[in-house]
């Protein structure tokens, strides 16, 4: 788990990232060293693809597709993006995503923080 808080002014959020890949410790590792970079989040190991499976997010293949949940505090998910294997997730659009879901207000396409609201008829 990793507080985005700092990265995201205004909004209070923890981000929990688990890593639904079928690779191994082993693997994210390598990753990690030659290439990845230091993460300041942890990287599982899915083995057994059980936790893909619970998500619901196994691909044909076996694997898990890209998949980002953002969930409440209380445990209600508000917002789930999942792409195909051959298609990356937008790390602006998932910070984006806090300010939106938090403002309680009605946002537009591609809405951004002191942007103003849509004005509800």
């Amino acid at each position: 788990m990793i507080s985005i808080g700092n990265t995201i002014p205004d909004v209070t959020c923890e981000a929990y990232l688990p890593d639904g890949r079928v690779d191994s410790a082993h693997a994210h590792r390598a990753w990690v060293r030659h290439g990845l970079g230091a993460v300041k989040f942890p990287i599982l190991g899915d083995v057994s693809r059980k936790l893909a499976q619970g998500f619901g997010v196994p691909a044909d293949s076996g694997v898990a597709v890209r998949t980002i949940f953002i969930v409440n505090p209380e445990g209600q998910v508000m917002s789930i993006a999942v792409n195909d294997l051959n298609v990356g997730r937008s790390a602006q659009e998932t910070l984006r995503l806090p300010h939106a879901l938090q403002s309680g207000e009605l946002t537009a396409c591609e809405w951004q923080p002191g942007q103003p609201f849509v004005a509800v008829a």
